[in-house]
């Protein structure tokens, strides 16, 4: 099942002219059992998202919410690298992801994760991956969760045209530093070691600055920040978290999370911007269970 750094090489150098995946791999899943969760492994996780939260370095350590991610990796790496679906790795960004969770997840529990390709379809600004994935402890779905990736077409921006909403007022504003090279430290931490995060090189092809960081890491980072402000740090309240990328994050950068005024007490719509006032993520909401 793992699938090495030298098979996503030749993936993206055999699928580098590709701009049109293969629509039969619809319904293509993978799936995995993992041995239990070690304290380590969480410790790690939380130091390359920057979290604090002092049940992650306990004697009897929670998980993050986002750590299950770690797990997922490398079935979507083995997805990439599937000789049939033609995706092109240099013109594919992350836009989009939703995660809920169900059940706690706890050190020492043994997860089978099973991620499937949900649709293929195509916008103006190239075609979208979409793929849906569930964990389970035992009998219980602990998590469900979707991410979407675009793969950029020739002549599309590939820019992701927000949702037209009603404006929303601010009720906080918070700031969260992210750190030079630690797009590095998440890779060696979760997996996610995709090239445009790992090779200034690769990452020039790709059309990019620089590296860049995770999306994945980032969302880590920004359901962290608002765990902390809202309830106080205690994850068994934090049901869900979604919405949609923007710019890419340069490592090193601080980033501004916009919470607003919701109707209900349970949810908190946000946006974050980059230092240069460019959406990094929009259309976000963050779902909670009250005290």
């Amino acid at each position: 099942m793992p699938t090495s750094t030298f098979q996503l090489f030749l993936s993206m150098m055999r699928n580098a002219r590709s701009y049109e995946m293969n629509r039969s791999m619809i319904g293509y899943s993978v799936e995995h059992r993992f041995p239990p969760i070690t304290r380590e492994s969480i410790a790690e996780f939380a130091r390359a998202t920057c979290d604090d939260n002092p049940s992650y370095y306990s004697d009897q350590a929670s998980v993050p919410p986002f750590f299950v991610g770690k797990l997922i990796i490398p079935l979507i790496k083995n997805m990439w690298a599937h000789t049939s679906l033609r995706l092109n790795l240099l013109k594919t960004v992350q836009i989009s992801q939703s995660v809920t969770w169900l059940a706690p997840v706890r050190q020492g529990d043994e997860l089978s994760v099973q991620v499937r390709i949900q649709d293929i379809f195509t916008t103006a600004g190239g075609e979208i991956l979409e793929l849906s994935g569930t964990a389970v402890v035992g009998s219980q779905v602990v998590l469900e969760g979707t991410i979407g990736f675009l793969v950029k077409s020739k002549t599309g921006t590939g820019n992701h045209k927000a949702t037209e909403n009603k404006p929303l007022t601010e009720a906080c504003r918070l700031l969260l530093p992210t750190a030079e090279g630690q797009q590095l430290l998440y890779a060696r931490a979760s997996g996610d070691n995709n090239f445009i995060h790992t090779s200034p090189f690769l990452a020039r092809m790709a059309g990019l600055p620089r590296t860049v960081m995770q999306g994945a890491c980032a969302l880590a980072m920004i359901c962290g920040a608002l765990t902390k402000h809202f309830v106080n740090n205690d994850i068994s309240r934090v049901t869900s978290v979604a919405g949609q990328f923007g710019k890419p994050i340069l490592p090193g950068e601080t980033l501004s999370i916009i919470g607003y005024h919701s109707e209900n007490d349970k949810t908190v719509p946000f946006s974050v911007l980059n230092d240069r006032g460019k959406h990094v993520f929009r259309e976000g909401v963050f779902t909670i269970k009250r005290a």
